[in-house]
């Protein structure tokens, strides 16, 4: 299990909520497109991704990411992406779900 996000603050956050769950995970504090560089150099696979962008950001990001994540998802994956639902983030995978909260949008996507 792998988190990643740039913010010392949620850094600090994950890394409290993982001890109190008692849960051991490697927690890093990186860009995401340097942490999936990364993954996808040691070949790396992952069964399930969460995408929080920020939400200013989403829309422009989606090709990039989608790219990036196709190096590292394992067969049969799950991609979870969390953004505006005025300007969602697309990804090139198939939609299964969406889920609306107020101006938030949840997609879950299958590779």
């Amino acid at each position: 299990m792998v988190f990643v996000d740039r913010s010392p603050h949620a850094i600090t956050a994950i890394r409290a909520n993982l001890k109190a769950l008692g849960i051991d995970a490697d927690v890093r504090r990186l860009e995401a497109r340097a942490a999936l560089r990364t993954a996808s150099a040691r070949a790396d696979a992952y069964d399930l991704v969460f995408l929080d962008p920020p939400y200013r950001r989403a829309a422009e990001l989606g090709r990039e990411l989608s790219e990036a994540l196709a190096a590292v998802l394992a067969p049969r994956a799950r991609v979870v992406s969390e953004s505006d639902r005025r300007d969602p983030l697309e990804l090139d995978f198939p939609l299964v779900d969406e889920r609306r909260y107020g101006d938030t949008v949840i997609r879950i996507h299958d590779t």
